[in-house]
């Protein structure tokens, strides 16, 4: 006997018709229902919440740029005022108050970030979370007419939640941080959900 499903409003129906000539019983199993199901009326948009575990999927990236000079005390480590948004995808990066990002998936991060001043003398860029050192930056050494700059680039844990990041720099010489979006900037991305 043939199994009919039909819509319940709408045209349209599939049926099953047992295999003809055989005397046993044909079993259909539907899968129990886990996750999301797509119908017709979905959106299509894919959250991050629905992707598995370890799937980097939409989260959260912006990169930031110090839009004006700022100056910077020998032998201080100052924090940069990155301020100028390129783009941040989750509002996680505060560049009016705190200079900081904060993702809300927990995950590995990928953060790249320059510094350049015309100074003399050695300057080191630093990469903090929740207020401490967690990644240092290559010594960038100048003499003063020529541009001094240092970069970093690592690979960071971030909870989700309380997790914190900010740049700062420091130098045995008084500079003046240069500005614009390919001299001193601050960026990041999840590269990888936890």
């Amino acid at each position: 006997m043939p199994l009919t499903i039909k819509p319940s409003s709408g045209s349209g129906s599939s049926t099953l018709i047992s295999v003809a000539g055989t005397t046993t019983n044909d079993t259909l199993t539907l899968p129990a229902k886990t996750g999301n199901i797509i119908t017709s009326a979905d959106t299509g948009t894919v959250t991050q919440a629905m992707l598995s575990t370890n799937v980097a999927g939409n989260g959260p990236a912006f990169s930031a740029y110090l839009g004006s000079t700022q100056s910077i005390s020998a032998g201080v480590y100052t924090k940069l005022q990155i301020n100028t948004e390129e783009f941040d995808t989750s509002n996680c990066y505060d560049a009016t108050t705190n200079y900081r990002f904060t993702p809300n998936v927990a995950g590995y991060y990928l953060f790249t970030a320059d510094y350049s001043t015309v100074a003399s003398g050695r300057t080191t860029i630093f990469i903090y979370k929740n207020g401490s050192v967690a990644k240092q930056g290559v010594d960038g050494i100048g003499n003063g007419a020529n541009s001094n700059g240092t970069n970093a680039s690592a690979l960071i844990y971030a909870n989700g939640t309380t997790d914190y990041f900010e740049l700062y720099v420091n130098g045995n010489n008084a500079q003046s941080a240069a500005s614009g979006a390919t001299t001193t900037y601050f960026q990041a991305y999840l590269a990888r959900s936890a």
